[in-house]
C-alpha cells in the first residue's frame, strides 16, 4: 500500500518523480481508494481476489467461524453475486457510464433504498467493473455529537468535496467516483447547512458524487426527504435512483453461494425460510444464516426464525384505541390501585385492568414513539368516551410535544420509551 498525496508539485524531489513514473507505468491495475479521516491523503491498495474458501484445520475453521462474520469471510467479488435486482444494477451502470468523462457538468446522484439492499456494495462493484477510482468519505466523529460550534466538521466535509474534484495528478487518467454514505451529524440537525455546503462545492464537477441514504420509515429525522428534499435536489441537479428491498429469490441466491463455499448441506426450503424472515435485508439474512450452523458445519434452524414476534402496527393501535378491559380484577391489580392516594383514586382509579399488557403491545408493535403518539392524537377523537377524557389525553400529548422541541431531548432513546409508555397508559386511563 502506498500513500499518495492529493496534489503533486513538479518542483518536488526526484524521488517523488520516480514514484510517479512507476505508478503511471502500472496504472492498468485495479485500485480501491479510501480517504482517511483528516482528508489529507488517500491510500491506494491493490484489490486481490481472495480464495473461495480456505479450510486449513478443523480447529482453525471453528475459530474463524466464531470470530468472523460470514459477511467479512465471503465478500461479494463481482456484480453477478449481488443480491440486487439486475435492472437496478443496469440503471446505476448506465448513469455512471453516461457521466464518465473529463468535461465539467452536474454529476450528482442520490441513491436511496432500505437498509441492507446492497446500495454501497453495488457502487463498489461497478467501480471495479468499470475501472473507476473510488474514494469514500470517512466520517470519524462520535455518533452522539450533534453540536459543532466551531464548524470543524462542516469545513472538513467541504474541503474533502473540493479537493476530491481537483484530483491527484498521478491518477488523473482514472475516472473518480466520490462515495458519501455517512454524513456529519450536524447536517441531520440542520439540513440547510448541508444545502449551502453543496451549493458552494460541487455544482459542476469532473468526478461523480454518489450520496447514499437509507430509507428509515420509523424516523423522519433520518429520512432522505428531509435531508435532501425535492426542491433542493432540483436546484442542485441531483438525479435519484431508488433501490428496493432485496427479493427472496436474490437473497436465496446469495445465501446459497455462501453455503456452497462453506460446504454445508442446506435444503432450498431452509434457505428460503431464512430469506423470508430477513425483511429484504441481505445483512440480516447472512447473520441469520450464521446463527443456524456451528463450527462443525451442522445446520440447525433457530426457533426465532420460524415466525416473527412482531404484531402488525395497526393491530397494535387497535388494541390501544379500543382500550378493552378484563371482566374481573385479580389481587395484584387491586393492590396496585390501593397504592394511590385517596384524593387521586376518584380520578385515576379503575376497577378492571386492561385486557392486553401495555408493555408487550408496545414492544411487539415496533413503532417509533413519535409515530405512535401521532396516530393516537389523530384517531383518539373517534374513541374517547367524552370531551373531558379527550382533553386529558390531549394535554398529555401537548406536554410531550413541548418537551420534544429540543434536539437533545428528541433524540434521547429513554425519552422515546417514556413518551410511548406514559402516553398509552394515559390513554387507557381516560378511555375507561
Amino acid at each position: 500500500m502506498t500513500s499518495v498525496t492529493w496534489f503533486c508539485s513538479s518542483f518536488e524531489s526526484s524521488s517523488n518523480s520516480d514514484q510517479t513514473t512507476t505508478d503511471y507505468r502500472f496504472r492498468k491495475k485495479t485500485y480501491a481508494s479510501r480517504a482517511i479521516a483528516n482528508m489529507i491523503t488517500i491510500d491506494y491498495e491493490k484489490i486481490e481476489t481472495p480464495a473461495k474458501v480456505a479450510f486449513c484445520s478443523s480447529h482453525e475453521e471453528e475459530e474463524s467461524t466464531h470470530s468472523h462474520s460470514l459477511i467479512d469471510r465471503f465478500p461479494v467479488q463481482n456484480v453477478e453475486q449481488l443480491a440486487v435486482n439486475p435492472k437496478k444494477i443496469n440503471e446505476l451502470r448506465r448513469w455512471m457510464q453516461k457521466k464518465e468523462g473529463r468535461c465539467r457538468e452536474c454529476k450528482l446522484l442520490l441513491l436511496t433504498g432500505p437498509t441492507g439492499s446492497g446500495k454501497s456494495t453495488a457502487v463498489k462493484m461497478l467501480c471495479r467493473e468499470l475501472k473507476f477510482e473510488l474514494i469514500e468519505w470517512n466520517c470519524s466523529e462520535s455518533y452522539d455529537v450533534f453540536y459543532d460550534p466551531e464548524g470543524e466538521e462542516v469545513r472538513k466535509f467541504a474541503k474533502f468535496l473540493k479537493s476530491s474534484d481537483r484530483g491527484c495528478l498521478e491518477k488523473s487518467i482514472l475516472q473518480k467516483v466520490i462515495l458519501v454514505e455517512q454524513l456529519p451529524n450536524v447536517f441531520y440537525q440542520d439540513p440547510s447547512i448541508l444545502h449551502a455546503t453543496l451549493r458552494n462545492t460541487i455544482k459542476n464537477t469532473v468526478c461523480m458524487y454518489i450520496f447514499i441514504m437509507s430509507d428509515v420509515d420509523s424516523c423522519w429525522y433520518l429520512s432522505p426527504k428531509r435531508i435532501l428534499p425535492t426542491n433542493i435536489r432540483y436546484q442542485l441537479g441531483f438525479e435519484e435512483l431508488a433501490f428496493n428491498a432485496s427479493a427472496i429469490i436474490f437473497l436465496s441466491k446469495a445465501l446459497r453461494r455462501i453455503t456452497l463455499l462453506l460446504k454445508i448441506d442446506v435444503s432450498p426450503l431452509q434457505i428460503k425460510r431464512i430469506a423470508e424472515n430477513s425483511n429484504g435485508d441481505i445483512r440480516t439474512a447472512i447473520h441469520n444464516l450464521q446463527l443456524c450452523f456451528d463450527g462443525n458445519r451442522e445446520f440447525d434452524e433457530v426457533c426465532c426464525l420460524h415466525s416473527s414476534t412482531l404484531v402488525n402496527p395497526y393491530h397494535s393501535l387497535g388494541k390501544l384505541l379500543y382500550a378493552k378491559r378484563c371482566d374481573k380484577a385479580d389481587g395484584d391489580w387491586k393492590k396496585a390501585e390501593e397504592k394511590l392516594k385517596i384524593e387521586l383514586r376518584k380520578v385515576y382509579s379503575r376497577n378492571y385492568p386492561p385486557k392486553d399488557n401495555v408493555s408487550e403491545v408496545l414492544a411487539k408493535s415496533g413503532m417509533n414513539a413519535d409515530k405512535l403518539v401521532m396516530f393516537l392524537h389523530e384517531h383518539e377523537l373517534n374513541f374517547a368516551p367524552s370531551l373531558t377524557s379527550y382533553l386529558g389525553i390531549l394535554n398529555n400529548i401537548s406536554l410531550f410535544d413541548s418537551a420534544s422541541g429540543r434536539w437533545e431531548v428528541r433524540m434521547d432513546s429513554n425519552f422515546n420509551s417514556y413518551m410511548s409508555e406514559v402516553g398509552v397508559i394515559r390513554l387507557l386511563t381516560f378511555s375507561f
